[in-house]
């Protein structure tokens, strides 16, 4: 539970997670810059959704753009933490992506 994300998320530059343990994004307190208003235009959340219709970006590619807004250690609601964790899982488990696997109804489950 303490091994950094870094280390077991070796596929994807995430420079903000660089000294979060797993834990840390298991409990929402990474310390990543992620705005979820929904209200707000310019809000992450927001840009996000765009950068998927417009630009064709996945979240994972999305991830790589956040800063850190905190040191890791105080809880602090963000979904994108979520994403992490599926990430880990992914190449820990060799599973497919989002796209493809987890949460994914494909045509041999439709």
């Amino acid at each position: 539970m303490t091994s950094r994300s870094r280390t077991i998320c070796r596929s994807y530059a995430i420079r903000a997670y660089k000294d979060v343990t797993i834990k840390q994004v298991l409990q929402m307190s990474s310390g990543i810059q992620f705005n979820e208003d929904y209200a707000d235009e310019s809000s992450d959340l927001n840009r996000l959704a765009y950068e998927m219709a417009a630009n064709n970006q996945s979240i994972s590619e999305y991830v790589t753009t956040l800063p850190r807004s905190s040191e890791p250690g105080t809880f602090v609601y963000k979904s994108i933490d979520t994403h992490i964790l599926v990430m880990l899982i992914e190449e820990a488990t060799s599973l497919p992506s989002m796209g493809e696997g987890i949460g994914h109804a494909g045509p041999e489950r439709a």
